[in-house]
């Protein structure tokens, strides 16, 4: 089995933002980025325009050259730095979320058939942790998916299942400690617990919140095998592909785990597939899953389950086709096998 030595990055000391009191002529730190004393107080500052003083000042340390570009979307604020970098900037209580990044980006760097971001430095600034990252070359999957012809689309299904396979057959006893922290059993079992008030809280309809425990409760979703490195959220927002129309990298690791490898097949069935039985039987097969209607029904429990899952959303995206009414019907119509 492998192991490798965490990379050491260099602390760059910063310079003290400060401005001078007339009154006392004292020396006053003036903080760059907000206090962030919990996930409410970040939804409020998210998507404002805030993030410049302290991106120039995280430049300053890194050496970074050219303007920074704000990223579309996403959860967490991530900017383009010019052509080569990219900063990643987390609130303090997401710092565990930059951990958990950081050291995936480590343990999978240069080992699969695709690029991951290199990573350049991780620090923080006024309570914020932050990274930087190489900026990797291509294009968004979602943006270019569109002008795709059929046979294209499915080439890229196909490499998309190599890529997860080669993902999860990576030795995960030495070098993931980090992923180590969620004890995959007990997280299943809290998710089930809390699926139903979870998606309720997210605005699901009645109807649906009540099939939601006896849908669960008819599916085994234990697995004897080893458990793999998942990236968890493997969708075209974090693929890119190259000049030439082939994938040519996966980014964004902040919420990757270890455990059962069928969990990253609910991201691939509700946001690449999208109940293509094709495209999602080309991104499988690779991985020898049997393509049969219980796993259907096990990746919509995992979609119930997935640590960021939005039921409403989700059948907000994927309508449930007339007559569906049911978990059962829905999971072989969303992840038709």
């Amino acid at each position: 089995m492998r192991t490798r030595a965490r990379p050491e990055f260099r602390r760059v000391a910063p310079r003290p933002h400060r401005q001078r009191d007339p009154r006392h002529a004292i020396i006053i730190p003036v903080p760059l980025l907000p206090f962030i004393p919990d996930a409410d107080a970040f939804r409020a500052v998210r998507t404002a325009d805030i993030y410049r003083p302290a991106l120039a000042e995280i430049a300053r340390r890194h050496q970074l050259v050219g303007e920074p570009r704000r990223y579309a979307g996403g959860s967490l604020p991530v900017f383009a730095v010019g052509d080569e970098h990219v900063v990643k900037l987390f609130p303090a209580p997401f710092r565990r979320n930059r951990d958990n990044e950081r050291d995936a980006l480590a343990f999978l760097e240069g080992d699969l058939p695709v690029a991951t971001p290199a990573l350049h430095a991780a620090d923080e600034l006024d309570g914020w942790p932050y990274l930087v990252m190489a900026q990797l070359p291509g294009r968004r999957m979602d943006e270019v998916w569109p002008s795709l012809a059929r046979p294209d689309r499915l080439r890229i299904a196909a490499e998309l299942g190599e890529l997860i396979a080669a993902m999860h057959a990576l030795p995960v006893g030495l070098g993931a400690e980090a992923f180590a922290q969620v004890v995959w059993e007990a997280f299943i079992d809290e998710r089930r617990a809390q699926c139903a008030a979870r998606q309720a809280a997210r605005g699901a309809d009645p109807a649906w919140l009540g099939r939601i425990p006896g849908f669960l409760a008819s599916l085994d979703l234990a697995d004897a095998r080893e458990p793999v490195f998942l990236h968890t959220e493997v969708m075209p927002d974090h693929l890119l592909v190259d000049g030439a129309g082939r994938l040519s990298g996966l980014v964004d690791f902040e919420p990757s785990m270890v455990g059962a490898r069928e969990y990253e097949f609910a991201s691939v069935g509700l946001f690449f597939a999208r109940g293509d039985r094709e495209l999602l039987r080309a991104v499988i097969a690779p991985s020898a899953l049997a393509p049969d209607d219980a796993l259907s029904l096990r990746l919509c429990g995992y979609a119930l389950l997935h640590r960021y899952s939005h039921l409403a959303w989700y059948l907000e995206l994927n309508p449930p086709a007339p007559g569906v009414a049911t978990f059962e019907a829905l999971a072989r119509q969303w992840f038709a096998l």
